[in-house]
Formats: C-alpha cells, structure tokens, sequence
C-alpha cells in the first residue's frame, strides 16, 4: 500500500469511529502513554510503520507476537517515553528538536534519568558509559540509550516480557 493508499484507509477507518474515539488504540498503548499506531501527525506513527514494516519483513528478523523469523535476530519495539515518563514518573520534559530549548531544565532532567539508569532503575538493567549522554538537548542519544536499556530488560523476560494476554499480531512495546 502506498502512504497515499494508508492514509485513505486510515481516514475512511476514522469516519466509522465516534467523537473522541476516532483512533484506535492498542492494549499495550494506555500503560506506556503512547499514541496510537493510526496517527498520522504529531507523532507520525502510521507512517513510521509504513517505512519501516517493510525493511524489518526484508531482514528476515523475529518479530515477537507478530512474525516469526531469525530467532538470533530480534526487532523489538521499545519507548523511551514509557520508562522516563511512566516507570520513573519523571513528567518535564527532557529533551527538544530546536536548539533554543536545550534549556538547564531539561539538561537536569536527562541527568535524573541517567542517573537511575546508573542505579539500575526502573528495570534491574545497569547502566555504565563514560559518555555524558547529558549533553545532548536533543535527547536522541538518551533515547537510543534507554532503547537498548528496555532491549536488554526483554531479552531477560520469558516472551520478551510480552504478557500472554496480549493480542497476537499487535505487537508490544517491552518493559509497559
């Protein structure tokens, strides 16, 4: 299906839903804070699937939940979000795209983060680098940082850390 394809289909979806309910939402999307996969703005989420599905199905990786494959090769989905925000109730922000917001504020939080992370908190994971991952406003190098964190947590859990409960082909975002 083409974006343009994906965004009709989306859309026409949306028209069959209620005021206030118009995307849907996967059941591991209320514990981790995340939008739903059907967003096609801010964040673009539908469209990040639309490019990047297709380059996990060429790799031949494991999908766990979602598509079987080289069981040495693992693609998990991971959320920075869902640990900073949620499993260390860290609610300001910590991170911006534009250089003018790389405020101390934000910079104190990355290194709360950082900081727990060290400790092993919230998941039993400790962290060690000599880098000062602090530094970058952006917070992309955390971010990539917390994704591995998050990896490392799953690779440990039976299934991934993927409840049985969770409904097969809809995919999990580990450690929520």
């Amino acid at each position: 299906m083409s974006r343009l394809e994906l965004r009709a289909a989306l859309d026409e979806y949306r028209t069959t839903r209620p005021v206030g309910r118009k995307y849907a939402h996967r059941m591991t999307d209320g514990p981790a804070g995340s939008s739903s996969p059907m967003k096609l703005v801010n964040p673009p989420v539908a469209l990040m699937f639309h490019e990047g599905a297709p380059r996990l199905l060429a790799a031949g990786v494991h999908i766990p939940a979602l598509l079987g494959g080289d069981t040495s090769r693992v693609a998990l989905e991971a959320y920075p979000g869902l640990l900073v925000r949620k499993q260390l109730g860290l609610r300001a922000s910590y991170k911006s795209d534009t250089r003018a917001e790389h405020t101390p504020q934000r910079r104190k939080v990355r290194r709360q983060v950082l900081a727990a992370l060290r400790r092993g908190r919230p998941l039993g994971i400790r962290l060690e680098t000599g880098i000062d991952l602090a530094s970058d406003g952006s917070g992309d190098t955390l971010d990539a940082v917390i994704c591995a964190v998050q990896a490392a947590w799953a690779a440990r859990q039976p299934r991934y850390g993927i409840p049985a409960r969770a409904p097969a082909g809809e995919g999990w975002i580990v450690s929520s």
